[in-house]
């Protein structure tokens, strides 16, 4: 059992910007001239036309459409002291759509700005640090407003009817401003386009901050628009007004926000040392059965080990004693039934008695009386139960008709009279179709308690065949509706409603699913806190749990027969799980969607086979069921994709990560460290080094990664996405493999 942070799997790929056609207005213009000199009268004329287009994006606020995630989770509390906190954004080119400089291109006009709760005045008022603005005021015209010594973007008007009324803004002291903001040449180096592959996934934008929050406190996160500032004015010096006077503070539009609170002392365990307990409390003890101090030797200890509990059992006699319980979860590949699950129709039928030790096992007389429960308290399924059977006893009387008249079982047509040699009906054959005329009136009159008149001779017949009321001459009747024809019926009739009875819910699994916790685990410490259980699933408990759920109301032979045919069918053309698995831990409390992978074979290899069956379940805030259609060979414990961030490895270190597939693959690690990582020296003293100095990081790790083969290219720059690559943190994990 392992855990780490680099075998996650790597699902997605990072890319530089973007370049897409910027916002403005556009004017296409096209020309065609038409020149024919072979006729007396030469044509050389042009046509020409034009078409303006107005390319429009985002300026001032963003949609919950366009964001697509963030990190860390709005309203997040924690440690998140080496997190670069970061946020996803669609369309892919959004941070790329407006242009800062003509010549540079690559350089997004957006920026994450992360600002603790100290470094911005906060409005008494409303408890924030941003307030709204009218849009006119930043714009150019008769209502633009200019607040003294507080630098505005100088925004170009814009024909956008789409432009909202107002917009947030938030007014950063010049120190503040020069210490955090992302200078100029380090606004590339922030931003990457992420694509991800498989369902669910697409191009986005990714804007990472460069401070990491190492106060506690709150921290605000808000993605500013820098449209309208000049490189120099972002370039790390304190920026001036247009009147070339010092400014005191400088006003950005804050396109979205969102909080997260650092709580470095009191904050809950990360998942990798959640993970360590697991594997901790689990080592040795996977298979779900009670831990045995005894010598293992003892019939006690043979039952525990099979993962039985011993629970309470009142006799016929009301007396008291122990008996042996374990659920449909086994720790062992279970034994078959000593009865055939399918024709149990009691509780008692199910009951299992130990003569050797005078104990009874009620594990699947339990689970037939957990069925009948079921189906009690699912008014569909028991009124489908009830159709199935009515329509059982319909098929039986159409049968018995048939029977009664002397016609086809199959067609219900007149058969073909078969003459003797006289033309008369054989007295010795007639008393089948005499017995069942007779039945007849009992069939389709219900007179059960009139006495039948005796049949008249058949026309041209020698003498009348009369048969005595008390005669045996049932019997046929009783045999072909008995035998073969009736069980053929049944099967016909269990075969038009089985899916109407499934989905109603007699279904292994979905009865399964209605089976209450402790039956599933019935002592707590088969399951101890921070702990993952494995187990195999008991079919001939599924079998028994299903034959009590479709034993309600059993009555008659018709019942009977339809009850066992019903449960053959059934288990037949069900496909429960074959084994499972139980966590109980703050992994899943503490990361939703925690992610739950499980393969049989080399993972990665030829022949992997996925074997989850179907998406994990929660049973509480803290209790996790996962079922698999074949036992695993590794389960991996992985935390959800939204975590997936970047940072630091350490409060000092950065694990470097191969970057070229020629090299090895692509953000496996390279056993190479970066150490050192460098810090701004923050202007304002009182403000403590949290601020990366990226462009002199990505000089430190061009340089350490053309330290030794496989060297990078000394003639090319790091790009973007590669320093994006080497700051990301992927998904922790616990590994979970079968011993070898």
């Amino acid at each position: 059992m392992t855990t780490d942070t680099t075998g996650a799997a790597r699902d997605l790929a990072l890319h530089d910007y973007w370049p897409g056609v910027p916002t403005g207005e556009y004017v296409i213009r096209v020309e065609h001239t038409v020149k024919d000199t072979t006729k007396a009268q030469q044509v050389d004329q042009t046509f020409s036309g034009s078409r303006t287009l107005h390319v429009r994006g985002p300026r001032f606020a963003l949609t919950p459409e366009q964001v697509h995630a963030c990190y860390p989770a709005s309203g997040a509390s924690g440690n998140f002291a080496d997190v670069l906190p970061h946020v996803v954004l669609s369309p892919a080119v959004l941070p790329w759509e407006r242009v800062l400089a003509k010549s540079r291109p690559d350089v997004p006009w957006l920026a994450l700005l992360v600002l603790h709760e100290k470094d911005l005045p906060v409005d008494a008022a409303t408890g924030r640090a941003d307030q709204t603005c009218p849009v006119r005021e930043l714009l150019p015209g008769t209502g633009h407003v200019q607040p003294p010594k507080v630098l505005l973007p100088a925004l170009a008007a814009e024909k956008d009817p789409k432009h909202p009324e107002t917009c947030r803004i938030i007014d950063v002291p010049v120190a503040c401003f020069t210490d955090v903001l992302p200078r100029f040449d380090e606004l590339p180096l922030l931003g990457h386009v992420r694509r991800v592959f498989g369902p669910g996934g697409g191009d986005h934008a990714v804007l990472v901050a460069n401070r990491l929050p190492r106060t506690d406190g709150r921290y605000t996160a808000h993605v500013v628009s820098l449209e309208g500032f000049t490189e120099a004015q972002l370039s790390g010096s304190a920026p001036l007004m247009p009147d070339r006077t010092p400014a005191e503070k400088v006003r950005l539009v804050s396109l979205w926000a969102w909080d997260f609170t650092v709580e470095r002392k009191t904050a809950a365990p990360g998942f990798l040392a959640v993970a360590q307990q697991v594997a901790t409390g689990s080592a040795g003890r996977l298979p779900l059965r009670l831990p045995d101090g005894s010598t293992g030797k003892t019939a006690v200890s043979k039952r525990l080990a099979d993962g039985y509990v011993p629970v309470g059992h009142q006799l016929p006699d009301g007396s008291r004693t122990y008996a042996w319980y374990r659920g449909p979860f086994t720790p062992v590949v279970p034994h078959p039934l000593p009865v055939d699950a399918k024709t149990v129709v009691s509780e008692a039928q199910a009951l299992i008695y130990s003569q050797a030790h005078g104990v009874f096992d009620v594990s699947y007389a339990s689970a037939f009386a957990l069925g009948k429960a079921v189906t009690l308290a699912n008014t569909d399924l028991a009124r489908s139960l009830g159709e199935i059977r009515g329509a059982a006893a319909t098929a039986g009387q159409e049968l018995a008709k048939r029977l009664a008249r002397g016609l086809d079982i199959n067609t219900g047509q007149e058969p073909k009279k078969v003459a003797g040699r006289s033309g008369t009906v054989n007295p010795a054959t007639a008393a089948g179709p005499l017995a069942t005329a007779a039945f007849a009136r009992l069939a389709t009159d219900h007179a059960l308690l009139a006495e039948p008149p005796a049949p008249a001779a058949e026309s041209g017949a020698a003498g009348a065949v009369t048969v005595e009321p008390d005669a045996p001459t049932l019997e046929p009747v009783v045999r072909a509706t008995t035998g073969d024809h009736a069980r053929a019926a049944v099967r016909a009739v269990v075969a038009q409603h089985l899916d109407r009875v499934t989905g109603a819910g007699l279904d292994p699994a979905k009865l399964l699913a209605a089976v209450p916790f402790d039956h599933l685990v019935p002592d707590p410490r088969l399951l101890p806190e921070e702990s993952v259980r494995f187990f195999h699933v008991d079919p001939g408990w599924l079998g028994a749990l299903t034959a009590g759920a479709s034993s309600l109301g059993l009555s008659t032979s018709l019942d009977l027969a339809l009850h066992e045919e019903l449960n053959h069918q059934v288990l037949a053309t069900s496909t429960p799980p074959v084994a499972g698995m139980l966590l109980r831990s703050a992994l899943c409390r503490d990361w939703p969607g925690l992610l739950v992978v499980a393969h049989r074979g080399k993972q990665g290899g030829q022949g992997t086979e996925d074997v989850l069956s179907g998406p994990p379940r929660l049973l509480a805030a803290d209790l996790l069921l996962a079922f698999f259609t074949a036992a695993p060979e590794s389960v991996t414990l992985r935390q959800p994709s939204q975590v997936l961030h970047f940072g630091l490895d350490d409060t000092d270190r950065i694990s470097l990560r191969y970057a070229r597939s020629g090299d090895g693959e692509v953000g496996s690690s390279m056993g190479r460290d970066l150490t050192g990582i460098p810090l701004r020296q923050p202007k304002d003293p009182s403000r403590p080094r949290e601020v990366l100095d990226t462009g002199k990081l990505r000089t430190a790790v061009q340089d350490k990664l053309r330290e030794s083969p496989p060297r990078w290219d000394a003639k090319k720059d790091l790009p973007p996405c590669v320093l994006g690559l080497q700051l990301l943190n992927t998904q922790a994990q616990l590994v979970i493999e079968a011993p070898k």
